[in-house]
């Protein structure tokens, strides 16, 4: 999603005085807004991995015919 899709990478946890995690992969998330949130802090709020759970996908079709 940052590669292409006009989403940047935002630290998750600017106050950390680790620096050495920002070398890791798990310390980073795309932005929640499109072009990012330059100079400001990223608050968007995003569902934590694998919490959003789709479970059901309905079909429509605009012919006449119904979808069974």
């Amino acid at each position: 999603i940052t590669d292409g899709e006009g989403f940047s990478l935002t630290i998750i946890d600017a106050a950390n005085p680790d620096l050495s995690s920002w070398d890791e992969k798990d310390s980073w998330r795309p932005s929640a807004y499109t072009g990012g949130s330059p100079g400001q802090d990223d608050g968007g709020i995003l569902p934590e991995p694998g919490a959003v759970v789709i479970n059901e996908v309905l079909a429509h079709s605009h012919a006449g015919a119904s979808d069974w």
